[in-house]
């Protein structure tokens, strides 16, 4: 008997399991994709584990065209227009039940500006936030900023200096690229650092264990079971604090613990970032979440930017020497009076400013996640029945020949300084995607982000020349929904060319 009822109740299951699938593959029939991806999420997941995804993107839509089929409930949208028509703060669209995945514990306890979907509670999140990334309101952010970046400097003059002949250093700047942008991520937050630079490790195994999180948590984000599970508070108490992040909240809840505990009124006037958040009116769970949340989200993006610019660089001579030029005519002009350069004064370097834009367009840091619509929408001439998750395909969009040039597939930084004041306009907003924006949902961290960028390749290109030591592989790059990237070797050696009149440096 009870074979019988095991056998009815697993037949059952699969008719459930066909005409669910069935139902998901009529809703999405009039869209162009894969067939696998109609019927399946494990197709997409797939891309997703084996670094693919946002490769891929770029295939797809030459393939099918603007909107295109990734999964049963989810599809793709590399329509620059439709992308900031969804963006519209009055648009019927908010954010999928695939943010949900990016919860620290189940339940809205565990919610984050990364994982919230609740428009009204985000706008408030972020007005709180927004303080604390405006660092003319925290003290000492751009000189913390410059700390690390000389850190950076020193350590590739003092033990990575190659001479033709005598001594060969090679370096992995991919690494150390890493090692910076989580210290000062760990400094903005925290006022700690992890000390990667100082020890050149990865010494609390934040790095790989960040890594090794990625991938799967990325395609859980696919699977709508596992958003569902995360709203679900009673699984709070089987569910790790911290989620796949449990070292970083572990230092979040030291370093929160201090403003609401014994240690609160002796640290209540700091003028810091954690200082204005708790001015702002964050509870100390929430406090927690936000700080992690940065870290997660703020260092491997940053990382990836500074290593495309680099890489763009050195196989693009014309580039290189044009960038150099500048630097070089910048601090023999005065332009450029103290060093590390201010973000200020690097921001009105035209030519590095197009060097930034240029190599994040290519190498968009992150494919942003999906939003939905409670009503059916109509997008590219394709109706999208409510319900269904919508991504902007960023690496397309960002390659439109129409806003960007016939040559839109390749490195030319000329193209943001060559074109009229209509063109600009419209590839400054499309640009604005690297970045979430614009919309509401735009990364508060992005001018912590660039001026990071900016004062980092004035400072190596100011001092140092730099050659690939594999250009025929000159790095591993796995695109999970961000870029993980590994293995950038280079050669430096010194210029001549180091500083101008009346250069202050700053330690």
């Amino acid at each position: 008997m009870f074979l019988h009822v095991a056998a009815l109740t697993a037949v059952l299951a699969l008719v459930y399991y066909a005409v669910n699938r069935f139902g998901e593959y009529q809703k999405l029939r009039h869209i162009p994709g894969p067939f696998w991806a109609r019927i399946t999420h494990l197709w997409v997941i797939r891309l997703v584990l084996r670094g693919q995804y946002i490769d891929m993107m770029l295939d797809l839509h030459g393939k099918y065209g603007p909107v295109v089929v990734m999964a049963p409930d989810y599809v793709l949208l590399s329509d620059p227009a439709e992308i900031k028509k969804i963006g519209n703060v009055r648009s019927p669209w908010g954010r999928a039940p695939g943010y949900q995945s990016f919860r620290f514990s189940p339940g809205p306890a565990g919610d984050s500006i990364l994982s919230m979907r609740d428009d009204k509670a985000h706008a408030r999140m972020r007005a709180k936030l927004s303080s604390g990334y405006a660092g003319k309101t925290v003290d000492g952010v751009e000189q913390m900023v410059d700390r690390h970046v000389m850190q950076l400097v020193d350590i590739i003059d003092t033990k990575y200096i190659t001479t033709p002949g005598t001594t060969y250093r090679p370096l992995d700047f991919s690494r150390l690229a890493q090692y910076l942008t989580i210290d000062v991520i760990t400094s903005f937050a925290f006022q700690e650092t992890f000390g990667c630079l100082e020890r050149e490790d990865d010494f609390h195994g934040y790095l790989d264990a960040v890594s090794g999180a990625v991938a799967p948590l990325l395609s859980f984000a696919f699977l709508p079971l596992y958003p569902k599970l995360m709203d679900m508070s009673a699984l709070g108490s089987i569910f790790p604090e911290g989620g796949f992040f449990p070292k970083v909240f572990e230092m979040a809840r030291r370093e929160v613990g201090k403003r609401y505990g014994e240690q609160a009124h002796e640290l209540k006037e700091r003028n810091d970032v954690l200082g204005t958040w708790v001015a702002a009116g964050l509870g100390q769970k929430e406090l927690e979440n936000e700080t992690v949340a940065q870290l997660t989200a703020g260092g491997e993006t940053t990382g990836t930017g500074i290593r495309a610019m680099m890489l763009y660089l050195m196989t693009s001579p014309h580039s290189y020497r044009s960038l150099q030029r500048e630097i070089d005519e910048a601090l023999k002009s005065g332009a450029v009076l103290r060093s590390p350069i201010s973000d200020s004064d690097a921001a009105k370097l035209t030519y590095l400013e197009a060097v930034l834009k240029e190599s994040l367009r290519l190498v968009a840091p992150a494919a942003f996640f999906p939003k939905s619509s409670v009503t059916d929408e109509i997008l590219c001439g394709f109706k999208i029945p409510a319900g269904v998750s919508v991504e902007p395909a960023y690496k397309p969009a960002l390659r439109s020949k129409e806003i960007f040039g016939e040559d839109a597939s390749y490195f030319r930084p000329e193209r943001w300084i060559e074109t009229n004041e209509d063109r600009a306009r419209l590839m400054d907003e499309t640009f604005r995607f690297v970045f979430g924006g614009p919309s509401r949902w735009e990364c508060l961290g992005k001018g912590l982000a660039f001026m990071q960028m900016r004062k980092v390749i004035f400072e190596l290109y100011r001092q140092f020349d730099f050659t690939l030591v594999n250009p025929t592989r000159p790095w591993k790059a796995a695109g999970t929904r961000i870029w993980v990237i590994e293995d950038l070797w280079v050669q430096v050696t010194r210029r001549d060319q180091t500083g101008g009149p009346g250069m202050e440096i700053k330690t």
